[in-house]
């Protein structure tokens, strides 16, 4: 089974610096809307037997979605698992202070500091994963197991959740290195042998 885990394209959120991880609020610019076209093009000349795409309730990801279910002739639904973790207070902040609290907590997280940390009414590290990781086994679970699925989802989950669930030296990378929009994360799943990063970046 494949799994492609990927990044919106850029959306207004992005461009403004607005911290907007709830809600059915930003969606994609003309930029982002470009990227998401010539994504489906990229994958549609490169996978075969995509069965589902799967987006984040998130209007940025849903719209995402919309475009690459038109382009490759398949249906999508949305599921909460792999929407972005919830910042609480910080939802919807665009000043450097927000944004200075943002990044102290993200640090914690990537870099093992403080697993639950967590803004106030916001998600803590291991909240993520644990959604995350329930959303993986279920997938699996019913197969096929020759299956493309696309999951269409947000750089948040994707640098936090990812690397703890897949546990291999190219997921772990994602710590450290930058999911662009419509970025793209390919991971293998047998079950003799579970997951496996295959490859991440721009297709």
């Amino acid at each position: 089974m494949k799994i492609l885990f990927i990044r919106h394209g850029e959306s207004e959120a992005n461009v403004r610096r607005i911290i907007s991880n709830t809600g059915y609020v930003h969606g994609l610019t003309a930029a982002g809307k470009a990227q998401a076209h010539d994504l489906a093009g990229r994958i549609s000349g490169r996978y075969e037997n995509i069965s589902k795409i799967i987006s984040s309730p998130l209007k940025r990801a849903v719209e995402t979605a919309e475009i690459l279910s038109r382009h490759l002739g398949q249906e999508y639904t949305t599921d909460g698992r792999i929407s972005e973790f919830r910042v609480g207070v910080l939802e919807g902040r665009s000043d450097d202070a927000g944004w200075d609290l943002f990044y102290s907590l993200w640090g914690k997280w990537l870099s093992g500091e403080d697993y639950s940390a967590a803004a106030p009414e916001g998600e803590t590290y291991r909240e993520i994963v644990d959604r995350m990781a329930g959303f993986l086994q279920e997938l699996t679970a019913r197969g096929p197991q020759d299956a493309t699925i696309l999951c269409i989802c947000h750089g948040g989950i994707i640098k936090t959740a990812l690397p703890e669930i897949i546990g291999d030296d190219k997921s772990g990378e994602l710590r450290t290195r930058r999911v662009e929009n419509t970025g793209v994360i390919e991971v293998e799943y047998d079950e003799a042998s579970g997951y496996r990063c295959v490859f991440f970046g721009k297709l």
